[in-house]
């Protein structure tokens, strides 16, 4: 545990969180409504733009479980400082890539950082705030929230305000070096653990937990709903006769709704209890939305975006779930390397899938109807979530 903290230096350790929570999207938000002119820049694709999308997934689940080591030999303050330089780099020399497999790699980099403070955040939350861990859960998944909507919103009036799509990325990268600065005060007092090999909640041990699996599973269905709608809704929204401006502001709004509802979100967890009706909700929203796009894409774009964007609500109950159902640290560090490895691996199917789908049939509406049907486990394996025991409880001896 981290020595007792005065209040000053809580506030402090809290901006440093939102700072680093804030760029976790930005890498792979600020992609999708610019990708069209980086296709033709660059050169790339249809098969290397659907690699492309997916790539954060990748990168989620590749790095997830790998990371517990850097704890105990950097330091977890060093870690996230890591994490922020990485996609800082990664999102400037993106920016002056000359080439698709550069701009690839470069991605590559910046997403790998976004992977380790994805890891990372749940613990720290735990360290630092160890009586308020729904609370400040759900702030850093708002700012989470936040900076992938404004990345996504923004960078469209960045591109048309410098004249080019690098410059509007290249603004992500600074803004990723800026917002680290906090976390070089942070190295004094930095804890080494080694999350990875702490006894009874070593990763080999978790892979045996039914509510580690049972949660991975729910992860990968919200990050399937959350990365094909990031990814692909713009698109599906425009072949179905709107606008690009109605397709963005669909898409923004998908990101923005959570913001308040998360907000709220330890409220709704203390007077809801154990009750299914939460993760119900966010499976019927989501399916909702996208019947709705199926049926009428044109007739209420706004309202499928906002049915979709409660739906990813999910995300901030996951993460308040991976530091609540864990009974320490080290175990909350396990459980959401374990999660998120195995969510984000699911996870990859379905944005490089619906891509897939869309060129063998020339339509959207298979892909449409398939991320309505997984709402059925979505919402079911929600239902279990609520009332699982803790971790340790499931471990094997």
């Amino acid at each position: 545990m981290v020595p007792t903290a005065t209040r000053s230096q809580q506030l402090f350790t809290f901006v440093a969180v939102i700072a680093l929570a804030t760029n976790l999207r930005t890498a792979a938000a600020s992609i999708g409504v610019v990708l069209p002119s980086i296709q033709e820049d660059l050169s790339m694709n249809t098969t290397l733009a659907g690699v492309l999308v997916t790539l954060p997934l990748l990168c989620f689940a590749a790095f997830g479980s790998s990371t517990g080591g850097m704890a105990r030999a950097l330091g977890i303050h060093r870690t996230m400082l890591l994490a922020l330089t990485l996609i800082a780099v990664g999102s400037i020399v993106r920016s002056f890539a000359g080439s698709s497999g550069v701009f690839i790699a470069a991605s590559t980099v910046a997403l790998v950082g976004t992977a380790i403070g994805n890891v990372f955040l749940p613990p720290l939350v735990k360290m630092h705030f160890p009586h308020r861990i729904a609370q400040v859960s759900s702030l850093f998944v708002v700012a989470t929230i936040v900076g992938s909507t404004v990345s996504s919103v923004l960078t469209v009036p960045l591109t048309h305000l410098f004249g080019d799509w690098r410059y509007a990325l290249l603004f992500w990268g600074i803004l990723a070096a800026l917002t680290a600065i906090p976390w070089v005060f942070m190295l004094k007092s930095d804890s080494h653990h080694d999350f990875s090999a702490h006894g009874h909640v070593a990763f080999r041990r978790i892979v045996r937990s039914r509510v580690a699996w049972a949660m991975a599973l729910f992860f990968a269905v919200q990050s399937m709903q959350g990365y094909v709608g990031l990814g692909w809704l713009a698109a599906i929204l425009i072949d179905g006769g709107n606008s690009e401006a109605v397709a963005g502001l669909a898409l923004g709004l998908m990101g923005f709704v959570s913001i308040p509802v998360a907000l709220f979100l330890p409220r709704i967890m203390r007077f809801f209890g154990t009750s299914p009706l939460v993760p119900l909700s966010f499976a019927t929203s989501t399916a909702g939305g996208w019947i709705g796009i199926y049926l009428a894409p044109s007739a209420a774009p706004l309202l499928w975006g906002l049915m979709l964007g409660f739906g990813g609500i999910a995300f901030a109950w996951t993460m308040s779930l991976v530091s609540l159902r864990a009974d320490t640290v080290s175990g909350t560090a396990a459980l959401s390397g374990f999660v998120q490895t195995v969510g984000y691996l699911v996870a990859g199917i379905a944005p490089f899938g619906v891509g897939l789908l869309h060129d063998v049939t020339g339509s959207w509406s298979p892909a449409i109807l398939v991320m309505a049907a997984i709402c059925v486990p979505f919402g079911l394996i929600g239902v279990y979530l609520v009332r699982a025991p803790q971790l340790e409880a499931t471990l094997p001896a």
